[in-house]
């Protein structure tokens, strides 16, 4: 699976010299936000990033291109002010039944850092927001319940990440599980699902939403 990020989770911007007035645009309704991102997007091709199982690759407007390897088994992307970060997860030993967890992948311009949380608990990284060099979110699982990191500039902590089932089923692997993340402003907003099972039974799957203010 490829995923990629276009740099424009769109909610309001500078309005376009001498099409409308004012200083900026918000949309009426959500057919007019969706012809102006649609419109946003077209102009913001020209910086494109897509991960998948081997290596990060960038659209500069006329060709993909791998920058540098190195970003391997990453789950999502994202490029924020002044930094681009890719996350996923990696095994530990995995051939002798090794332990999945969660890796994030700083991109310097020449190279990919990584920066594991295998000292924290195991897991996987499904979604990143970049909000700033020092300030970036982090979202997937670890074992049967949601798990929520941000990277300090030096270090990940974990953030105290809901789960809407917090006494999932035994026959469960995973029960509370969380696939991405954006933010505005000091809001963050965190997508997923869980199952609504207890005991020995799976139950549904339901749409888990969350939102934190940090």
């Amino acid at each position: 699976m490829t995923v990629a990020h276009l740099k424009s989770k769109l909610i309001s911007y500078a309005r376009q010299a001498g099409v409308v007035s004012g200083s900026t645009f918000a949309p009426n309704d959500e057919g007019e936000r969706l012809r102006y991102a649609g419109y946003a997007l077209y102009r913001r091709t020209a910086d494109v990033w897509a991960v998948g199982d081997y290596d990060a690759w960038h659209f500069d407007g006329s060709a993909w291109t791998v920058p540098v390897p190195g970003a391997q088994f990453a789950a999502d992307v994202h490029a924020g002010p002044g930094a681009v970060w890719a996350v996923g997860s990696y095994i530990q030993s995995p051939y002798s039944g090794g332990v999945r967890y969660p890796i994030g992948y700083r991109f310097t311009g020449t190279s990919w850092e990584q920066h594991h949380a295998a000292d924290l608990d195991p897991g996987a990284f499904n979604g990143v927001a970049v909000r700033a060099a020092d300030d970036v979110i982090a979202v997937g699982y670890s074992g049967q319940f949601t798990y929520a990191l941000r990277w300090t500039g030096t270090e990940w902590q974990r953030l105290a990440a809901g789960n809407a089932n917090p006494s999932p089923s035994s026959t469960l692997a995973i029960a509370n599980v969380l696939l991405g993340v954006a933010h505005a402003g000091s809001t963050m907003w965190a997508v997923g699902y869980y199952y609504t099972g207890t005991g020995t039974e799976a139950g549904v799957q339901r749409t888990l939403v969350e939102r934190y203010t940090c």
